[in-house]
């Protein structure tokens, strides 16, 4: 699924699509940011390291997203069932829906990157630190794809890409801070 798409860039229109709950129930992604501004969250895949670290910490200050009036949606490439216990492992306190056919990653310009990317000495150095913490989480084979990219997209209630971000290379996060401002936060918290 390699592929060379753009990701939306501010002021387009995010792309609606429907997904998968946690529950099997399907929803449709637009449903989100048409009741607050939204953060996307694309994961990777379920044993990202840096994925996980990035998700504990929006989810350490989601009080501070709250009140913003804002929320956190996280798409996850895999089954159901592994994105549920994803959530609960990870104790998320928002939606994370599942996208097997990461028919979603594509329609937002999420690529896989080339296996030299992935496989560079900065991202190996980092997850074996990771590793050495005892911060490395199983893959899920379905859906996963160890070259897949994530990113981030802030989605204003009329539909509106207002932030986006591609993580590339893999641990290439912006602070949390970055997403309170992207979400309309305007001063130290």
């Amino acid at each position: 699924m390699v592929s060379t798409t753009n990701i939306p860039a501010p002021g387009s229109a995010a792309l609606d699509m429907p997904l998968q709950a946690i529950d099997g129930t399907e929803v449709q992604l637009a449903q989100f940011w048409e009741e607050r501004p939204t953060l996307l969250f694309f994961v990777r895949h379920l044993g990202c390291v840096f994925c996980r670290e990035q998700l504990a910490s929006v989810r350490d200050r989601y009080a501070d997203i709250q009140a913003l009036d804002a929320q956190v949606v996280v798409i996850a490439p895999t089954d159901v069932g592994s994105t549920a216990r994803f959530t609960r492992d990870m104790r998320l306190l928002f939606p994370v829906l599942s996208d097997l056919r990461r028919h979603s990653f594509v329609a937002y310009g999420l690529f896989e990157a080339p296996m030299s990317e992935v496989m560079e000495p900065q991202v190996l150095l980092r997850t074996v630190r990771e590793w050495t913490r005892g911060n490395i989480a199983p893959i899920n084979p379905l859906g996963a794809a160890f070259t897949q990219l994530g990113g981030l997209f802030v989605v204003d209630t009329s539909g509106v890409v207002r932030w986006s971000h591609l993580v590339s290379p893999v641990f290439n996060y912006p602070p949390l801070d970055t997403y309170l401002t992207a979400l309309g936060y305007s001063g130290p918290m």
